[in-house]
């Protein structure tokens, strides 16, 4: 994926109906790269949800649809691959 769009659609079983819900679904090729080409390509939405839904959660008095615990967890995977990518890095005399 890249932002909110598929970059891959593999069909186990391929139909003809396949070629509308890539061209529905799938990035457009002929739009400049997101985010790592550009980082003011990068599509907020997903995370203007995530902040609406926890402001409205605290309004509302409910609990907010993603907990503090499970985004702690992204965090943690990505500063575990930026870790990897450093170590490898230097091992390899890279940095």
């Amino acid at each position: 994926m890249s932002n909110d769009k598929f970059r891959v659609w593999e069909f186990k079983n391929k139909l003809p109906k396949d070629a509308d819900i890539r061209v529905t679904f799938s990035l457009n090729n002929s739009a400049s790269g997101a985010g790592a080409a550009d980082p003011s390509a990068i599509d907020f939405s997903w995370h203007q949800k995530n902040f609406e839904d926890a402001i409205q959660s605290l309004l509302d008095g409910h609990a907010p649809a993603i907990y503090g615990l499970e985004s702690r967890r992204s965090v943690a995977l990505i500063n575990a691959i930026y870790r990897s990518a450093k170590s490898s890095a230097e091992k390899q005399d890279v940095i």
